[in-house]
């Protein structure tokens, strides 16, 4: 049994009923007056005085509401920072896409970016069903989609997450080469404003004009500097940058700076994707959907029945790469430090890029 490994790239409005709920906790703002399953209603636009208000006078459990949205759909999260000068920024790109998943998705359509700015969806529970549709029913199973697995170890967590997560980053920046957009914004849908390093009002257009006038690949707002976490930091040499990771001045701007291909800079909650770079994102995915399409070969042998780990140690790095490291490993990246967002569960990581910025 052999199937058709073309992926539809899934980008569709939020204002359709989001298609998993069940993954989702109670605590959830946007659950609160519909029923599972059901359409949302719409949600009022964010009110920045009432949030302000909210974040400074009620508790991480009242704070947060649909008009004053969190940063992820997580007990502890409360109300998201406004999204300032974000707004400005993402409208220098042809298009923008959010990566979310389910009720996480609903931020991003309502209540939190204001109605002029134009995100596109893609949801993580509508792309694996696809895929999961056009994979043979053993080999969804292992990855984790719509179907219980036996195998629940943390390797197995590790792989699915690998393996999936490059596949929706590939089609998120693939579906602006095939609206022909001369680049494209990618973000996570547990984005986090940095609020203390927001660009200011004179340095977006700046940015805009840096982009325009000069060549460039990947533009990274956001990452995880590997050296200058706490424990390797202390054994940097003199703390001063690795070779590999010395970054040039990008312009004007102290804060823009482009580092070359090989330095570890984690982290794919914010960047940006130039069309110079498409080809190298279409062989990735080629490589990754052919050694897909051999996995469901093995699978659909006769009287073929195998664990899931089996399946699992198929997805090799070679084919299915970590894409926050590839990304770094692959091309020059414009860094813009310290960083602009951070995950909402990991705001320590702000740490890194400031001593990177010290450094360079």
């Amino acid at each position: 049994m052999k199937r058709s490994m073309v992926l539809r790239v899934l980008l569709f409005s939020v204002s359709n009923a989001p298609s998993t709920w069940d993954h989702v906790a109670s605590h959830s703002v946007y659950l609160h007056g519909w029923s599972h399953g059901g359409a949302p209603r719409r949600v009022p636009p964010r009110d920045d005085k009432e949030c302000e208000r909210r974040r400074k006078t009620l508790d991480w459990q009242q704070g947060p509401s649909q008009r004053c949205p969190r940063c992820d759909e997580k007990p502890g999260a409360g109300v998201c920072p406004s999204p300032g000068s974000l707004v400005e920024f993402v409208k220098l790109f042809d298009r923008a896409v959010v990566i979310c998943r389910g009720v996480a998705c609903v931020r991003h359509k309502f209540g939190y970016w204001p109605g002029n700015l134009d995100l596109d969806v893609l949801d993580v529970d509508e792309f694996n069903k696809d895929l999961a549709s056009r994979s043979h029913p053993w080999v969804a199973r292992a990855l984790g989609i719509f179907a219980s697995s036996s195998t629940k170890s943390h390797w197995a967590k590790v792989t699915r997450h690998r393996v999936l997560s490059l596949l929706t980053h590939l089609s998120a920046v693939l579906a602006s080469r095939a609206r022909n957009h001369s680049n494209v914004l990618v973000l996570e849908s547990d984005v986090r404003p940095v609020e203390k390093h927001a660009l200011s009002a004179e340095l977006v257009p700046e940015i805009g004009n840096l982009l325009r006038s000069r060549s460039w690949e990947i533009l990274r707002p956001s990452g995880y500097y590997y050296d200058f976490s706490n424990y390797r930091f202390r054994k940097l040499k003199n703390r001063t940058c690795p070779v590999e990771c010395l970054c040039r001045r990008w312009g004007n701007t102290s804060r823009v700076c482009v580092v070359a291909a090989g330095c570890k800079i984690k982290n794919t909650e914010l960047y940006a994707v130039q069309r110079k770079a498409y080809p190298v994102f279409e062989k990735m995915q080629a490589r990754a959907l052919s050694r897909l399409a051999e996995i469901n070969n093995v699978a659909s042998l006769p009287n073929q029945s195998e664990a899931d780990e089996t399946i699992l140690a198929r997805f090799d790095k070679d084919a299915f790469p970590w894409i926050d490291l590839a990304i770094p490993t692959t091309f020059n990246s414009v860094l813009i430090v310290p960083q602009i967002v951070v995950q909402q569960t990991k705001q320590g990581d702000v740490k890194t890029p400031e001593r990177f910025f010290k450094s360079y």
